[in-house]
Order: C-alpha cells, then sequence, then structure tokens
C-alpha cells in the first residue's frame, strides 16, 4: 500500500485499478452503440464547466509538484519521496477518472466514430492503472511526479484551447499544442531513460 496515505490504498485495490477501466471500455463501447439512432445532444455547456475544472485541477497538481523540479536537474532524480509528493500524485490518480468526460462528451456529441479511437480507448483504459499501480507500490513519488507534472501542463494547455475554441474563436498556437504535446511524450521517454 501507499506509504503515507494507507487510508487511500483503497482506492488502488484491484478492483480499481483493473474493474473501473474494465468498465470504461465496456460503457465506452455500449454508449456508442446505444448513441447509434439517438441525436446527438448539445452538452457546449458541461463540457465548458468540465474544461474550467480540468484548468483548474491541473493547475493545482503542477503548481504542487513544481517545486521538486528544476535546474539542472529537471526530471526530479533523486527527489526524497515525502506526503506532499504522494498526495499530488494521488490527486493524479484520481484526475485520470475524471478525464474520461471526454469520452462521455464524444458519445453524446456523437464524434464517437471518428474521435474514439482505439489509442483513446487505450489511453484512457490504461494511463490510470499505470498510476495506481506505483501508488500501490508506495513508488508514486519523487521523480514519478515529473511524469504527473508534465502531463498536468499539458493538460492545462489542452483544455485551455478547447475551453477557447468552444466560444468559436480560434486559437493561433493550434499547432503548439500538438507539437507540446509530442514533446511530453518525448520527455517522458528521457526521463524513463534516466531512472
Amino acid at each position: 500500500p501507499m506509504k503515507y496515505f494507507h487510508e487511500y490504498a483503497h482506492l488502488t485495490a484491484p478492483q480499481a485499478l483493473y474493474g473501473l477501466p474494465a468498465l470504461y471500455l465496456v460503457a465506452a463501447l455500449a454508449g456508442h452503440f446505444l448513441m447509434a439512432n439517438k441525436q446527438p445532444l448539445n452538452v457546449k455547456t458541461p463540457m465548458r464547466i468540465y474544461n474550467v475544472a480540468q484548468i483548474a485541477l491541473c493547475t493545482y497538481m503542477a503548481i504542487g509538484m513544481a517545486p521538486v523540479l528544476g535546474f539542472p536537474n529537471v526530471f526530479g532524480i533523486g527527489t526524497p519521496y515525502t506526503a506532499d509528493a504522494e498526495w499530488f500524485i494521488l490527486v493524479h490518480y484520481l484526475s485520470k477518472f475524471m478525464d474520461w468526460f471526454d469520452t462521455l462528451w464524444m458519445l453524446l456529441k456523437k464524434n464517437s466514430s471518428a474521435q474514439m479511437s482505439f489509442l483513446h480507448l487505450y489511453h484512457h483504459a490504461t494511463i490510470g492503472v499505470v498510476w495506481g499501480y506505483l501508488l500501490s507500490l508506495g513508488h508514486g513519488n519523487g521523480t514519478a511526479q515529473y511524469g504527473a507534472f508534465i502531463n498536468s501542463v499539458t493538460h492545462i494547455i489542452m483544455y485551455t484551447h478547447y475551453l477557447w475554441t468552444s466560444f468559436g474563436l480560434k486559437n493561433p498556437l493550434k499547432k503548439l499544442v500538438t507539437t507540446w504535446q509530442i514533446t511530453q511524450f518525448y520527455s517522458c521517454f528521457a526521463h524513463a531513460r534516466r531512472v
């Protein structure tokens, strides 16, 4: 179980860690077929609220984990384990369940055929498992904060873009959003090689 937050160990029990992602996949696929003969729903307002909530939560996580990263040790290699670090990794893990709303919006808007790819489902079903597994081993801490931090920053950028464009505004930095996402993945690969 987690080193500092034993009272939250049930959140990373196998039933939650593997059962919930399995239910997510079943619900996503079932939702796709259930919406096949239905009209798309207007979910602009709930999506805007969701985008603001994502921006706020990801900002909280990024600020909480930022102090561990810096020059020259940008990845926080050798960072000691602390209760604060584990807390932010736990929040990051739980935020992966919130990310499932991305799939819900696709389903309700009937964009699932175009947007709900294998990669989308795979990512959303497995990324939480990775963070939960680290926490269950007591290693959701230390240098692991780098991945959670950079992902939180990426989500701030993404959900700000989604919120901005939801009002019909063009984002002149749209290409940079995609470039940043790809850069995040490569930085995580570089981090993994250093650890």
